[in-house]
Protein backbone atom coordinates (compact mmCIF):
# COMPACT_ATOMS: atom_id res chain seq x y z
CA UNK A 1 0.00 0.00 0.00
CA UNK A 2 2.74 2.45 0.92
CA UNK A 3 4.46 1.88 -2.44
CA UNK A 4 1.26 2.71 -4.34
CA UNK A 5 0.80 5.89 -2.35
CA UNK A 6 4.36 7.07 -3.06
CA UNK A 7 3.80 6.91 -6.84
CA UNK A 8 1.75 10.14 -6.69
CA UNK A 9 4.42 11.95 -4.60
CA UNK A 10 2.05 12.97 -1.76
CA UNK A 11 2.55 15.78 0.73
CA UNK A 12 0.19 14.05 3.22
CA UNK A 13 -0.73 10.42 3.83
CA UNK A 14 -3.92 9.63 5.70
CA UNK A 15 -3.37 6.23 7.29
CA UNK A 16 -6.63 4.95 8.79
CA UNK A 17 -5.91 1.96 11.05
CA UNK A 18 -2.95 0.83 8.89
CA UNK A 19 -1.71 -1.75 11.40
CA UNK A 20 -4.97 -3.21 12.64
CA UNK A 21 -5.33 -6.93 12.15
CA UNK A 22 -1.67 -7.58 11.30
CA UNK A 23 0.94 -9.41 13.38
CA UNK A 24 3.44 -7.62 15.61
CA UNK A 25 6.50 -7.97 13.35
CA UNK A 26 4.71 -6.59 10.29
CA UNK A 27 3.14 -3.86 12.45
CA UNK A 28 6.61 -2.67 13.50
CA UNK A 29 7.75 -2.63 9.85
CA UNK A 30 4.75 -0.54 8.72
CA UNK A 31 5.15 1.93 11.59
CA UNK A 32 8.89 2.27 10.93
CA UNK A 33 8.23 2.88 7.23
CA UNK A 34 5.64 5.58 7.98
CA UNK A 35 8.00 7.28 10.42
CA UNK A 36 10.86 7.19 7.87
CA UNK A 37 8.60 8.75 5.22
CA UNK A 38 7.95 11.61 7.60
CA UNK A 39 11.58 12.05 8.70
CA UNK A 40 13.35 11.48 5.39
CA UNK A 41 10.88 12.76 2.79
CA UNK A 42 8.93 15.30 4.82
CA UNK A 43 5.59 13.62 4.11
CA UNK A 44 3.05 14.46 6.80
CA UNK A 45 1.24 11.44 8.20
CA UNK A 46 -2.25 11.57 9.67
CA UNK A 47 -2.29 8.31 11.60
CA UNK A 48 -5.76 7.27 12.74
CA UNK A 49 -5.83 4.49 15.32
CA UNK A 50 -7.54 3.09 18.37
CA UNK A 51 -4.29 1.40 19.40
CA UNK A 52 -2.72 3.96 21.75
CA UNK A 53 0.48 1.92 22.03
CA UNK A 54 1.35 2.75 18.40
CA UNK A 55 0.70 6.51 18.52
CA UNK A 56 3.29 9.29 18.99
CA UNK A 57 0.97 12.29 19.17
CA UNK A 58 -2.68 12.01 20.14
CA UNK A 59 -5.74 14.02 19.25
CA UNK A 60 -8.64 12.73 21.34
CA UNK A 61 -11.95 13.23 19.53
CA UNK A 62 -15.45 13.41 20.99
CA UNK A 63 -18.58 13.96 18.88
CA UNK A 64 -16.46 15.11 15.93
CA UNK A 65 -14.43 17.66 17.92
CA UNK A 66 -10.83 17.55 19.15
CA UNK A 67 -10.99 17.64 22.96
CA UNK A 68 -7.32 17.09 23.79
CA UNK A 69 -3.97 17.04 22.02
CA UNK A 70 -0.48 16.12 23.13
CA UNK A 71 2.14 13.40 23.12
CA UNK A 72 0.79 9.90 23.58
CA UNK A 73 2.73 9.47 26.82
CA UNK A 74 1.44 12.70 28.39
CA UNK A 75 -2.17 12.23 27.33
CA UNK A 76 -2.23 8.65 28.57
CA UNK A 77 -0.41 9.31 31.85
CA UNK A 78 -1.92 12.73 32.64
CA UNK A 79 -5.14 13.24 30.69
CA UNK A 80 -6.50 16.80 30.96
CA UNK A 81 -9.95 16.67 29.37
CA UNK A 82 -12.69 14.85 31.35
CA UNK A 83 -13.44 12.66 28.30
CA UNK A 84 -9.77 11.66 27.97
CA UNK A 85 -9.79 10.82 31.69
CA UNK A 86 -12.91 8.69 31.18
CA UNK A 87 -11.25 6.83 28.28
CA UNK A 88 -8.05 6.14 30.18
CA UNK A 89 -9.93 5.05 33.30
CA UNK A 90 -12.00 2.63 31.17
CA UNK A 91 -8.88 0.70 30.08
CA UNK A 92 -8.57 -2.68 31.79
CA UNK A 93 -5.80 -2.83 34.40
CA UNK A 94 -3.11 -5.52 34.25
CA UNK A 95 -3.65 -6.03 37.98
CA UNK A 96 -6.15 -8.91 38.53
CA UNK A 97 -7.02 -7.40 41.93
CA UNK A 98 -8.53 -4.34 40.23
CA UNK A 99 -12.04 -5.00 38.91
CA UNK A 100 -12.71 -3.60 35.43
CA UNK A 101 -15.83 -1.45 35.26
CA UNK A 102 -17.19 0.38 32.26
CA UNK A 103 -18.89 3.72 32.95
CA UNK A 104 -22.70 3.67 33.13
CA UNK A 105 -24.08 4.73 29.76
CA UNK A 106 -27.79 4.14 30.50
CA UNK A 107 -28.73 7.58 31.84
CA UNK A 108 -30.40 9.81 29.20
CA UNK A 109 -28.47 12.82 30.53
CA UNK A 110 -25.29 11.09 29.34
CA UNK A 111 -26.25 11.48 25.69
CA UNK A 112 -24.51 13.85 23.29
CA UNK A 113 -26.64 16.81 22.24
CA UNK A 114 -25.43 17.50 18.71
CA UNK A 115 -27.60 20.65 18.49
CA UNK A 116 -26.14 22.10 21.68
CA UNK A 117 -24.45 25.48 21.57
CA UNK A 118 -22.27 24.41 24.49
CA UNK A 119 -19.78 21.65 25.13
CA UNK A 120 -20.77 18.35 23.50
CA UNK A 121 -19.45 16.46 26.55
CA UNK A 122 -21.42 18.51 29.12
CA UNK A 123 -24.09 15.82 29.57
CA UNK A 124 -21.47 13.26 30.65
CA UNK A 125 -18.96 15.52 32.41
CA UNK A 126 -18.42 15.28 36.16
CA UNK A 127 -17.07 18.87 36.16
CA UNK A 128 -19.92 20.45 34.18
CA UNK A 129 -20.58 24.13 34.88
CA UNK A 130 -23.47 26.32 33.73
CA UNK A 131 -21.10 27.96 31.23
CA UNK A 132 -20.41 24.53 29.66
CA UNK A 133 -24.05 24.10 28.67
CA UNK A 134 -24.34 27.48 26.95
CA UNK A 135 -20.86 28.10 25.47
CA UNK A 136 -18.71 25.83 23.32
CA UNK A 137 -15.15 25.76 24.72
CA UNK A 138 -12.06 26.66 22.69
CA UNK A 139 -8.91 24.57 22.43
CA UNK A 140 -6.75 26.05 25.22
CA UNK A 141 -3.00 25.49 25.70
CA UNK A 142 -2.60 23.72 29.04
CA UNK A 143 1.20 23.54 28.74
CA UNK A 144 3.72 23.61 25.88
CA UNK A 145 2.63 21.17 23.14
CA UNK A 146 -0.58 20.24 25.00
CA UNK A 147 -4.10 21.54 24.73
CA UNK A 148 -7.61 20.73 25.93
CA UNK A 149 -10.98 21.85 24.63
CA UNK A 150 -12.48 22.49 28.08
CA UNK A 151 -13.69 25.42 30.16
CA UNK A 152 -11.75 24.01 33.13
CA UNK A 153 -8.60 25.45 31.53
CA UNK A 154 -10.11 28.71 30.26
CA UNK A 155 -8.98 31.39 32.71
CA UNK A 156 -11.76 33.76 31.55
CA UNK A 157 -14.51 31.42 32.80
CA UNK A 158 -15.70 31.69 36.39
CA UNK A 159 -15.43 28.20 37.95
CA UNK A 160 -18.80 27.71 39.66
CA UNK A 161 -21.03 24.67 39.31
Amino acid sequence: MVGRVLIVNPKVIIADEPVSMIDASLRATVLTTLRELYLQQGISILYITHDLATAYQIIVMYAGHAVETGSAEEVIKWPKHPYSQLLINALPQLNPEVKWQLPDQSDETNQVNMDSTGCKFAGRCQHVMEHCVTHRPDLVATEPDRSANCHLYDETVEKVG
